[in-house]
Parts: structure tokens; C-alpha cells; sequence
């Protein structure tokens, strides 16, 4: 005799197994090269955890081809009017994962960029131990690091004083001044800070004033803050808060409306030449970069700009000129993200 009650447990098992695996095939397992999909959690401000994607890095995507030619068009004309020798773009919606970029595998000098990773560090370090943020450390001035920078911090850290790691986060991220920097940077747990440039693709010998980083390995470290998937969701959320109150409105800010927020990390370099003879210095070239997160409503992208020339404020403008161009194709519905 047929046990019925075998039967309804054997289908309900059945019912169970294709709808687990439905749900896995759809947000978790591997999908086909040519599906590409992603799937966020949502309910923050300046984050959007992700669950699950699979986005082609290889391809740029062909509704982003105009938004390419317009860059193409712009970065081809300062070039030959000299207001810059060499610039790199490269845009992403960052909820889609879809990207574009003209140059984006140019190498730059990484400058101050490369106090975001000083930061990663101490928060994946806080992660664990939240009591990292609140240790004490005294400033001791041997050499002024802001001295030589064009873009001076309106607020920095004061010979002889004692701050909170936290507070001298603030100071360089929100600020960028070097000598709270360089600060953190002596004082962080130098495994933790290699193993942050390895795991996030940073060249663990690269340093402020070498070549060594583009604009698309750059945006990795926006995108895993955005996306909260190597710090926890509130010390990515703390981080990318930070990053919104930086002090550079002469960049990607300047292409933004005031109330449109953004989150982004400028750096600089100047790179001189002396005469072997006569020991005269000469500017040889400047370097000037903007990276971080737009957040335009319902539709949040990033945008990374390098660029090489003689002359900051060119530089400046080609920043903010770009910048503006990628919000106003937004606006304008043009560009679908």
C-alpha cells in the first residue's frame, strides 16, 4: 500500500529543493558570461551593501559609447591646446556596474590618494577592535609635509599635541593634511596597511611620488565601500562620510550642483628638474587627480579623473569640466545608468 503520507513529505521536498534552488541560481550562484546582474541590500546613504554580481570587467558597454565619445572629444582638445599633456577618465554606474573610460590603464602618481588605503586600514583594524579609534598619539613636528603642497589643509594637526586616531582620520581624509597622514601612517600596523594595498590592488611598492596607479584599479577602493564588502557596512558608511565633507571644491565638485552630495578623495604632485650645471630648479610637470562616488538621485555613479600638464588650475578645470559633463548627460536623460 502507497504510504500518502510519505508521498506529501516527498513532494513538499521537492517544492522546498526547486525553490532554494531557483533562489540561488538567481542571487547567489554563477550566471552565464552574457547575463550580467547584480543585487544590493539598500536602506543606507552612502552605501549599498552588495549581495551578489557579475559584471564583465573586460568590455566596456555600448550604451555608455556617446558618454566615451564626449570624453574622447574633450580629453583630445586640451591635450592640443596644451592645458594638459596627459588625462584619464573612467566612469561607472555604480548600481548597474556598467563602465566606460578613455586611458583608464594610464599610470599616475597616486599622491594623496593613497590616504584612503591609511584609512581602510585603521577601520578593517576596528573593525575587531573598536578601541583602535579612540588610542592617543602625539604629534611631534620634525618636518612640515604640507609645505610644499599648492592645495593647503584649511585645518591640520598643531606641534606637541596629543590626538585621537580617529580625529586624525578626520584631519586627513576630511582635510588631506599630510602631517596627520604621515602620523597614521608611522603608527598603523604596517601588516595591516600591505595586506589593504594587496587585497584591494594597490602596488604594494607604490608610493606618492612614483607612477604606479590607474584610474580604474583607483576606483576599486570607492567601489568596495559603496558596495560594503570589505569593511563592515557601518565603517564603510563612516568612511564614505568622511570622504563627503573632503575640502576640494575646485574638482568633481565644481561640475555638481550644491545640493547633488558626492564623496571623493583628491591628490597632487609637483615634479621638478635641476639643472646638473647650474643646480637651477624647474618645473618639469604637475599631476592632479579626482576620484569618488556622485551620488545623483536613484541613479549614484563613480568617477575617476587623472591628469598630467604644467598648470593646476587647467588641470583643476578639466576635473570639474568633466565632471560636469557626466552629471549634465545624466540629468538630461541621455545617459541611462
Amino acid at each position: 500500500m502507497v504510504n500518502k503520507k510519505n508521498i506529501a513529505y516527498g513532494i513538499i521536498i521537492l517544492i522546498v529543493g526547486v525553490s532554494v534552488g531557483v533562489f540561488l541560481q538567481k542571487y547567489y550562484l554563477p550566471h552565464t558570461a552574457s547575463e550580467n546582474y547584480v543585487v544590493r541590500e539598500g536602506g543606507y546613504n552612502f552605501i549599498n551593501p552588495l549581495l551578489s554580481c557579475d559584471i564583465s570587467e573586460n568590455k566596456q558597454f555600448a550604451e555608455y559609447q556617446p558618454l566615451k565619445n564626449k570624453f574622447q572629444t574633450y580629453i583630445e582638445k586640451n591635450i592640443q591646446n596644451g592645458n594638459a599633456t596627459d588625462i584619464s577618465v573612467y566612469f561607472r554606474g555604480l548600481d548597474s556596474g556598467h563602465w566606460s573610460g578613455v586611458n583608464e590603464n594610464d599610470k599616475y602618481s597616486p599622491a594623496s590618494l593613497l590616504k584612503v588605503p591609511i584609512m581602510i586600514a585603521y577601520l578593517k583594524d576596528a573593525d575587531e577592535n573598536p578601541n583602535i579609534l579612540n588610542q592617543q598619539i602625539v604629534y611631534h613636528q620634525s618636518t612640515d609635509e604640507n609645505a610644499s603642497e599648492t592645495f593647503k589643509p584649511a585645518q591640520y594637526i598643531k606641534d606637541g599635541q596629543s590626538y585621537m586616531v580617529k580625529n586624525l582620520i578626520e584631519y586627513m581624509i576630511e582635510d588631506s593634511d599630510n602631517n596627520a597622514a604621515q602620523l597614521l601612517q608611522d603608527n598603523v600596523d604596517q601588516n595591516s596597511l600591505t595586506e589593504v594595498y594587496s587585497d584591494l590592488g594597490i602596488p604594494v611598492s607604490s608610493s606618492n611620488s612614483e607612477d604606479s596607479i590607474t584610474p580604474k584599479q583607483y576606483s576599486y577602493i570607492f567601489r568596495i565601500l559603496y558596495n560594503a564588502t570589505y569593511l563592515s557596512k557601518s565603517m564603510s558608511q563612516y568612511a564614505l562620510e568622511l570622504l563627503s565633507a573632503s575640502d576640494f571644491p575646485q574638482g568633481i565638485k565644481a561640475g555638481l550642483p550644491a545640493s547633488v552630495p558626492s564623496s571623493q578623495k583628491f591628490g597632487e604632485r609637483t615634479v621638478l628638474d635641476q639643472d646638473p650645471t647650474t643646480n637651477a630648479i624647474s618645473l618639469s610637470y604637475r599631476e592632479l587627480h579626482d576620484c569618488g562616488i556622485v551620488y545623483y538621485p536613484g541613479n549614484p555613479y563613480l568617477l575617476c579623473v587623472m591628469t598630467k600638464g604644467a598648470d593646476f588650475s587647467k588641470l583643476s578645470k578639466i576635473i570639474s569640466d568633466i565632471s560636469a559633463l557626466v552629471y549634465q548627460e545624466t540629468s538630461s536623460g541621455s545617459l541611462k545608468i
